[in-house]
């Protein structure tokens, strides 16, 4: 790969660290429901309310939501540059996963204003979900955009599952830094946070698919919606646990990306 420059690197590794912290945030939540601690399965913007209940929980989530944004950047230029001759079905992903953290960032921010007063706390994950799922549907072709979208979820999920069998993270790890247990703690946890991903990925697919089928978009839902379905199935809270368990392994797995993600050398570490 390309050496980066020092200052991308900054950019790269602040914004691991701000994407870390909401999957960790969002993992441990599910864990407190699963093992009856906690009152309902959260998503991202749940994650992040509770994040600002805590002491200095403003401070935190504008770092957070600046975080984001370097991460976002990051996301930018891997989908215009390609430094790592991906091809284009994947800079096409990298593109919106730069405007979902965005918008991510936009969320935090929102959440902080809304505690002065300034703004309204905004609709959950599902809410938005819902709609912009009934937005669709009010077009021409509606339905058949909401079903191509579940079947697109479907396909992503069954990417991410083979990233996490395949380990095909490690392509992009500095693995000549790494010693030999820190290479197997970050292919178990690789593996463990793509298969979760995959499965609320192919869930929230699923939602898309029954919408269009019965043309109401509260039949869709998003990463919320997806635990609270975990759970209310057989063994509901030993999947929610080994879901949630997931989550917080791919924050992890973030978090150590700060430390091996491959960017190259440019003389500087």
């Amino acid at each position: 790969m390309k050496p980066q420059s020092g200052f991308l690197k900054f950019i790269v590794r602040f914004g691991f660290l701000a994407k870390g912290a909401v999957y960790l945030a969002v993992g441990l939540l599910a864990l407190q429901v699963a093992v009856g601690f906690g009152g309902e399965t959260d998503d991202t913007k749940g994650a992040l309310e509770e994040i600002g209940r805590h002491p200095f929980g403003a401070t935190l989530l504008l770092v957070l939501a600046v975080g984001l944004l370097h991460y976002s950047a990051w996301k930018f230029v891997e989908a215009f540059k390609d430094p790592e001759h991906v091809g284009k079905g994947l800079r096409v992903l990298y593109g919106a996963s730069g405007f979902l953290h965005i918008y991510l960032a936009y969320v935090a921010v929102r959440i902080v204003l809304s505690g002065f007063g300034l703004m309204g706390g905004g609709e959950s994950g599902d809410q938005s979900v819902q709609s912009g799922t009934s937005w669709l549907m009010s077009q021409g072709f509606g339905r058949w955009l909401v079903g191509a979208l579940g079947v697109v979820a479907f396909g992503i999920s069954i990417s991410q599952l083979v990233v996490g069998y395949r380990a095909k993270f490690r392509e992009k790890l500095a693995l000549r830094d790494m010693h030999a247990w820190e290479k197997g703690a970050m292919i178990t946890l690789g593996r463990m946070g793509f298969c979760a991903r995959a499965l609320l990925i192919a869930l929230v697919g699923l939602f898309l698919v029954q919408a269009a089928v019965s043309s109401d978009s509260e039949d869709t839902g998003g990463m919320a919606r997806a635990l609270a379905t975990l759970l209310e199935q057989p063994f509901g809270p030993w999947l929610l646990g080994a879901t949630s368990a997931g989550l917080i392994a791919h924050g992890l797995f973030t978090w150590a990306m700060m430390r091996y993600r491959d960017l190259g050398r440019d003389g500087s570490n």
